[in-house]
């Protein structure tokens, strides 16, 4: 595929918060929430027209369309953007699966209950087979976890024909790929095993946050640190500098996932800070109920915090060089 003649999307198949995805790939569907908000399909609705129907449905009690905005904007994607032949890739567990749209956007008032009735029908490349997170590249790892239902994702469309090229070829991942994937490999190990404690890996964060473009302002350790590791900021364009706190954690996931409770310390941190957003970073991994927590902070209160995983933290050290090391 020629990646001028699609666009890309990542889509969250969990309406009303519950995982749909193995339905969608038996039914060979893709699915969005918002099923009481009649008439969406309408194709003579003004985008105003259509926040309303999601405003009077669901916020009526809201003062504003914030909220209503933010949800219309997701199911505005899946019926008035997409297209046919267009990509979407759908995140599940520690996979992910691609499909390419076939038709519109279409109302199957049987599934109302399940609240997946707007849906449009797909082809599941790969045999509807599975495919490992980990053979993605870092962005589109990172942009798997999204705080959107539905979201674009034509950036990173390179990664993703990178991907589609291999599983339509059937082909074996490339040399760089599997030289890649080791080196991922390696430096995860080596973050949770090798010659570091907590505070060379806070240093660590440091520089890498300063090779990304961040200005690190400050770094807290201990118990005065009050939910904040790192105080950085990032200068938008020259023109804004956006105020952001990290949280680092040290872990390894056989002691568990990351819980909530780190994003509640975060929290706390960013207002003492008065901090624009926040990010954990951790060697570990963020457990389903945290990864909604975040998602539900951002729909419902507007608060951004970024989730960066071992794996994903590996790709990004990889990418940047050993340098960061030195």
């Amino acid at each position: 595929m020629e990646s001028k003649k699609y666009n890309a999307f990542i889509l969250r198949l969990k309406p009303s918060k519950i995982d749909r995805t193995i339905e969608g790939i038996n039914e060979n569907r893709i699915f969005i929430g918002w099923s009481k908000a009649d008439g969406l399909i309408d194709q003579e609705l003004s985008w105003e027209e259509f926040r309303e129907i999601i405003h009077k449905t669901f916020f009526s009690d809201e003062k504003n369309y914030i909220k209503a905005g933010r949800s219309a904007g997701n199911a505005w994607r899946f019926i008035r953007v997409m297209e046919k032949n267009d990509i979407v890739i759908v995140p599940h567990k520690s996979d992910f699966y691609i499909a390419q749209i076939l038709s519109g956007p279409k109302y199957d008032k049987a599934k109302f209950i399940e609240d997946r009735a707007y849906y449009r029908d797909v082809k599941w490349l790969n045999d509807k087979k599975p495919i490992p997170r980990k053979y993605a590249r870092a962005a589109l790892q990172s942009r798997m976890r999204i705080r959107h239902t539905c979201s674009f994702a034509n950036d990173i469309m390179d990664d993703i024909n990178d991907i589609i090229n291999i599983i339509q070829n059937k082909q074996e991942p490339s040399l760089f790929s599997d030289f890649e994937f080791k080196l991922k490999k390696l430096t995860k190990d080596e973050l949770l095993k090798g010659r570091l404690n907590p505070t060379e890996f806070e240093n660590l964060i440091g520089k890498l946050l300063s090779s990304l473009g961040f200005e690190v302002i400050s770094k807290f350790r201990g118990i005065s640190d009050k939910g904040i590791d790192i105080l950085c900021h990032y200068n938008l364009y020259g023109i804004i500098k956006l105020r952001i706190g990290v949280q680092i954690k040290w872990y390894d996931t056989a002691k568990g996932l990351i819980n909530k409770n780190v994003v509640d310390e975060l929290l706390n941190g960013m207002m003492q800070n008065e901090c624009f957003m926040g990010c954990i970073i951790t060697t570990g991994d963020f457990s389903d109920d945290t990864i909604d927590y975040v998602n539900e902070l951002y729909q419902n209160e507007n608060i951004f915090i970024t989730l960066i995983n071992g794996d994903v933290l590996a790709s990004i050290i990889v990418n940047k060089g050993l340098s960061l090391i030195d």
